[in-house]
Formats: structure tokens, C-alpha cells, sequence
């Protein structure tokens, strides 16, 4: 399981744009036959799409990718980390925001 954060429009402006969202990843792998079977719930659209041009890609490329068992996990792991810089940030913004509104009406 997975969690990523997300910018969204809020339907309320005084709300977060941000959503921490959770995706999972089931994995079946078969020793004997090499084989290996995936269920992707709830996937973010930066993920589905890595995959999906991972496997259009060349056959060669194609068949590199899923020769690995752990690629997927990988790919999915690097495709929901890039917003997480972006969300700390806006947190940080918000806190400064919160701090210069108390330090103005608190007198030292």
C-alpha cells in the first residue's frame, strides 16, 4: 500500500487543495513458470500511466520491464513521490501564515 499526495480543486476555497490518497499494489508471482500476476486498486493516474507507457514501449523494452518482478513496484513508488516536495511546501506556507497571524496579535 501506497500513499501520495494529491492537488485538487476544493469545492470549499477555505479548504487544503491537498488530498493524501492511498493506492495498493497485489503482486502473485509463480516460481515454476516464472509468471506474475498484479492487481493495481485505486491507482493514481501517474502510476496507470508510467505502466501503460512502460509496457507500449518497444517489445524488447516490454519485456526488460516485466522480466523484473520488482520494476512495477519501483515504477509505482517513483511516480507518487514527485508531489510530496510541492505538499510539504504548501504546509510550510500555510504554518508561516498561521505563525505570523498569532505573532501579530500576541504582544510581547
Amino acid at each position: 500500500m501506497l500513499k501520495y499526495a494529491e492537488l485538487q480543486q476544493p469545492e470549499d476555497p477555505l479548504n487544503s487543495p491537498w488530498s493524501i490518497r492511498q493506492f495498493a499494489v497485489y503482486q502473485k508471482f509463480n516460481l515454476r513458470t516464472l509468471e506474475s500476476n498484479h492487481i493495481f486498486i485505486r491507482t493514481p493516474e501517474s502510476a496507470a500511466d508510467c505502466i501503460y507507457n512502460a509496457l507500449r514501449s518497444s517489445t524488447e523494452e516490454a519485456w526488460s520491464f516485466c522480466s523484473s518482478y520488482e520494476n512495477i513496484h519501483l515504477l509505482c513508488c517513483s511516480s507518487v513521490c514527485e508531489n510530496w516536495g510541492h505538499y510539504l511546501n504548501a504546509l510550510d506556507e500555510d504554518l508561516t501564515k498561521l505563525v505570523c497571524m498569532v505573532a501579530r496579535d500576541v504582544r510581547w
